[in-house]
């Protein structure tokens, strides 16, 4: 008995040598997360932009109305695009011609001059194959306010020049959609 208590104080002690494995002051985890950007947009005023009569032929002139939007996405820049979809017989272009309009856009804080607008940089082409995209010098005035890179929750002005064709065979009121359309950036 008295072996067997040495024996068992002797294989204590010699547990108490082994060394045991001893903790860190810190260890680090990463803690990695997707986040799926959502563009949106959303129509603050100006839903409606109405020229009122117009007669074939006559001078552009621009809207006295705009269209408000806000960037509502998921927190991230957004760039504009923007295109015009023709009531059925019409279609637009560059320069009024039989059943062609010109509708021009662009970004401004107000109300901007007849002449301001260009032809290359601010005429809104037919369809989603021929939009026009924001950038510094396109669908703005002055690039003191455009549809590129906007901030999240940020507001944009847009203004419309229209010009009706030079000769039409519509009569009546003509709806003319406009298309815009947010991209990242």
């Amino acid at each position: 008995m008295k072996k067997t208590l040495i024996g068992l104080l002797a294989l204590v002690m010699l547990g108490g040598m082994v060394p045991l494995a001893q903790a860190a002051p810190s260890v680090g985890v990463t803690v990695r997360v997707t986040i799926t950007s959502a563009l949106d947009i959303t129509l603050v005023s100006g839903a409606l932009i109405d020229f009122g009569t117009r007669d074939p032929g006559a001078e552009a002139s621009v809207a006295t109305t705009s269209t408000v939007i806000r960037n509502t996405g998921s927190g991230i820049n957004e760039t504009y695009k923007m295109y015009a979809t023709s009531p059925s017989g019409w279609t637009a272009g560059a320069t009024p011609a039989h059943n062609t309009y010109v509708l021009k856009a662009a970004f401004h804080g107000s109300q901007p001059a007849a002449g301001a607008f260009d032809t290359n940089t601010n005429t809104l082409g037919e369809g989603s194959g021929n939009e026009l995209t924001a950038s510094a010098t396109v669908l703005t005035i002055d690039a003191t306010q455009t549809g590129l890179s906007v901030p999240y929750n940020a507001e944009r002005t847009i203004w419309y020049k229209f010009q009706p064709p030079a000769t039409s065979s519509l009569s009546g009121a003509q709806d003319v959609t406009v298309t815009i359309t947010a991209i990242g950036g």
